[in-house]
C-alpha cells in the first residue's frame, strides 16, 4: 500500500485536516526483472492507479471481497510512506518550533518502510515499522540491514536481475560462513 494525500481536487486544497488514501499496488516480478525494469514496471503501475485514488480503499475491498482476517489489512501487508517535505520549523517571537515524527501506538501494516526526504542535507532517512507477534525484530533488524546493500547493488548494476542482488555485504556474509561452518583448527584460510 502506499498513501495518497487527495488534495488534488479544487475543493480538498483549502481543508485542514488529514485527507489521506491508501493506494493498492501490485507489481509483477515474473521474469526476474532487474532493478530498472522493476522501478519501470512500479512506475507504471503507480501512475494507473494514482488515477484512481479517488477510489476509497473500503470501496476497493468491497468490491474485490477478499477472506478476511481480523487484524490484517485485506489487500496489502506491506506499505511504503515517502515524504518529500521541507523540515518544519518555525519561529514565533523566541520560541522556535518544529516538527518531530510520532510513533503510531500499533503498525499501519504488516511491515512498513517510511521515508523522508525533509531533512537540510537533502539525504534520504528511513525507518522501519512492523507488527510485533507477526515479524521478528531481528528480521526487521535484518530487512533494515540489507536494504541499502541491495539498493547500492541495483544501483550500482541495475540490469541485474533481483534474484542475483545481494543483501548482505561480502565481509558480513563471510563471517556467517565462517559462523556456520567453521574450518577446522589449521585450515583457515583469511581472504
Amino acid at each position: 500500500g502506499v498513501p495518497v494525500s487527495n488534495r488534488h481536487r479544487p475543493h480538498t486544497g483549502g481543508t485542514v485536516g488529514f485527507l489521506v488514501e491508501t493506494l493498492v499496488l501490485r507489481t509483477d516480478l515474473r521474469a526476474d526483472p532487474g532493478f530498472a525494469a522493476l522501478v519501470e514496471r512500479v512506475r507504471e503501475a503507480c501512475l494507473e492507479d494514482f488515477a484512481h485514488q479517488d477510489l476509497p480503499l473500503q470501496a476497493v475491498v468491497q468490491a474485490v471481497n477478499p477472506p478476511r482476517l481480523p487484524g490484517v489489512q485485506p489487500l496489502y501487508q506491506a506499505m511504503l510512506v515517502f515524504q518529500a517535505l521541507p523540515a518544519l520549523r518555525e519561529a514565533a517571537g523566541d520560541v522556535l518550533l518544529t516538527g518531530q515524527a510520532v510513533p503510531l501506538p500499533v503498525a499501519r501494516a504488516d511491515l512498513t518502510l517510511e521515508l523522508d526526504q525533509g531533512r537540510d542535507d537533502g539525504a534520504i532517512a528511513g525507518w522501519l515499522e512492523y507488527r510485533e507477534g507477526l515479524v521478528d525484530e531481528q528480521v526487521a533488524q535484518a530487512i533494515a540491514i540489507a536494504l541499502p546493500v541491495l539498493l547500492q547493488a541495483a544501483l550500482a548494476q541495475p540490469s541485474l536481475p533481483l534474484s542475483v542482488l545481494p543483501l548482505q555485504r561480502p565481509a558480513d556474509a563471510r563471517r556467517g560462513l565462517d559462523a556456520l561452518h567453521p574450518a577446522p583448527l589449521g585450515e583457515r584460510i583469511e581472504s
